[in-house]
Formats: C-alpha cells, sequence, structure tokens
C-alpha cells in the first residue's frame, strides 16, 4: 500500500518493516475486506510528544477524504495514550502529505517538513474563538 500510494517516494518494505516493529499502534482502514489506508503511531515521549510515522491511503480511494480521516484517528489515538502534541513528517514530494496534514490541523514546524499541532482539542476550539471577529456578520443571497 505505501508503495501505491507513495509511488517513487516510498521508503521500501524494510523501512516500513522497522516501522512496524516500533510502533506503539497501527490503525487500518478497511472498506469491502480490503485494506485501503493505514496509519502508525509511536508511543509519546516522556516530553508528551507524539509521532505519526506513517500514513497512506490505496490511490484508488484518493479524494475521498480518507488521508484525513486516517491521521485524524492516528491524532486521537495519540490524544489517548497521553500526547500533549503530534508531529507528523510531511514529505514535500509526496503531494498530498502537507494539504492533508493542515487539513487535520497541523502547522510546520521548525525544519517545515515536520507539521505540529496540540491534541487539546478544548485549546484548539479555545484558539478559534479568540481568532472570531466580534459583532462581524456574513450575508448570503441579495446585497441591495
Amino acid at each position: 500500500l505505501e508503495a501505491d500510494a507513495y509511488e517513487d517516494c516510498a521508503d521500501g518494505e524494510l523501512a516500513t518493516r522497522a516501522r512496524l516493529a516500533e510502533a506503539s499502534w497501527v490503525g487500518v482502514l478497511v472498506e469491502g475486506g480490503e485494506v485501503i489506508g493505514y496509519a502508525i503511531n509511536n508511543a509519546p515521549d516522556a516530553q508528551g510528544v507524539g509521532r505519526v510515522v506513517s500514513c497512506a491511503i490505496d490511490p484508488d480511494q484518493w479524494g475521498r477524504k480518507l488521508g484525513v480521516v486516517m491521521l485524524g484517528a492516528a491524532t486521537y489515538q495519540l490524544a489517548a495514550t497521553g500526547a500533549k502534541q503530534a508531529i507528523v513528517r510531511a514529505r514535500p514530494d509526496v503531494p498530498r502529505s502537507v494539504p492533508t496534514a493542515v487539513a487535520c490541523g497541523y502547522r510546520p514546524g521548525r525544519s517545515g517538513f515536520e507539521l505540529r499541532r496540540t491534541t487539546d482539542e478544548q485549546a484548539i476550539l479555545d484558539r478559534i474563538e479568540e481568532r472570531r471577529v466580534a459583532g462581524v456578520k456574513v450575508r448570503f443571497g441579495r446585497w441591495h
């Protein structure tokens, strides 16, 4: 699945097996009895930082936002195991990686290739509320 999803950018079977051996969680997305996506997490470290080390969706399933579903599930799992921050390495040579991570609330870190996000959903909602402009009205339809 990784080779199909990442095409020429895949790390190969040995690298995938190494990630699986170190994984604290592996999630799979199944449809019609076929695995169409997966995510692999490492356990959060002592500082509460967790990593999604791999996430892929079958290319035949692209366009359905399943990458967002899978990465969201991996992020939720990190939070459920005590992570205060989640990191995913988005590869610029894999075109869907950065937009998928951003759609899940991740933001670029120092290197630009690691995207980070808090796993505290209330903190995210509070930040959104702080950014809301009070008194602004949106109108649709007739303007006159």
